[in-house]
């Protein structure tokens, strides 16, 4: 038995995976999550800020010493869209070798989506004729069409929670129209990829997804195994989202199944979620707790 513990350093958030491997399975699996928005402002300036890499790679060490606590024989890490966008981030990497002796892997924008529907598979229980799974991260989202068999489509845009709200919720007014029609730009050349598939399957991963089946489910602590597999339909999630946009933020930092952390950005991903769903005639999206953290440790590790 090995125990593994694996990194996810994205746009909003940081979280790492504890698990053991057993016949190649993941087994005892525990998630852990702090928000350090490290993405923030990535996308008018073109780097990371010297804040968010401070306080980014103060929550690397502390995760770093919980791995080592619990005796875990390999640590493996990646990062994601802020990252992989930044001007500096080269710089970031080696403040984190150099605090922390972790080598963090910057991934594509397609093998970030490899590993999330890889995660995804891992999830299933049963037989699936095609999915389409639908990552809405900090800084990107991920599209990723496919069946057991593997993968037909694959497209990464930069249309994340934190980057949307930077671009259309940072000023005094916001700009909720704006976002839908920047969504339905973004959307309109991916209708002829997806339109024609059999595919009526929405897979959901990533903190909008999980947040709106945690809000649906009025979930007071975050319970992976009521989350996983849970679909909200795309009513509810509209009914959601006219909520969260006639509260303000000390409101929406009071509804069940949303982490206040994830208070200010949760608008702004309601809207690509929804946008998404509707555009391409989905009836709702079902959640999954099994993601690219998963999907990377068997990526990297257990070579599938």
């Amino acid at each position: 038995m090995m125990k593994y513990a694996v990194l996810d350093i994205g746009s909003n958030s940081i979280r790492m995976l504890i698990c053991e491997v057993i016949t190649g399975q993941i087994v005892h699996a525990e998630k852990q999550l702090k928000t350090t928005r490290l993405g923030k402002g990535v996308n008018a300036s073109g780097a990371l800020a010297e804040d968010r890499m401070a306080a980014s790679i103060e929550a690397i060490a502390s995760f770093k010493a919980v791995a080592e606590s619990q005796g875990v024989n390999q640590m493996i890490a990646m990062a994601t869209s802020a990252v992989r966008d930044a001007s500096n981030r080269a710089l970031f990497l080696e403040r984190v070798k150099a605090a922390t002796a972790i080598d963090i892997e910057v991934l594509s924008g397609e093998v970030e989506a490899e590993i999330g529907y890889l995660g995804v598979l891992k999830g299933v229980t049963r037989e699936i004729d095609e999915l389409l799974v639908i990552d809405i991260g900090g800084g990107s989202t991920e599209f990723i069409l496919g069946n057991a068999q593997g993968i037909a489509e694959k497209i990464s845009l930069n249309i994340g929670a934190v980057r949307m709200t930077d671009m259309f919720f940072a000023g005094d007014t916001p700009d909720k129209e704006g976002l839908e029609a920047y969504m339905t730009k973004q959307l309109i050349p991916l209708k002829s990829t997806f339109e024609h598939r059999k595919s009526r399957i929405a897979v959901g991963i990533g903190g909008t997804a999980s947040t709106f089946a945690a809000m649906a489910l009025a979930l007071k602590t975050y319970d992976r195994e009521r989350i996983h597999g849970f679909k909200v339909g795309i009513a509810q999630i509209e009914m959601m989202n006219r909520k969260l946009q006639t509260v303000d933020l000390d409101t929406r930092r009071k509804i069940p199944g949303l982490d206040p952390n994830r208070a200010d950005i949760i608008i702004a991903g309601g809207i690509i979620l929804q946008s998404i769903l509707s555009h391409f005639s989905y009836d709702g999206m079902t959640s999954s707790d099994f993601d690219n953290l998963e999907g990377y440790l068997y990526h990297k590790v257990l070579d599938i």
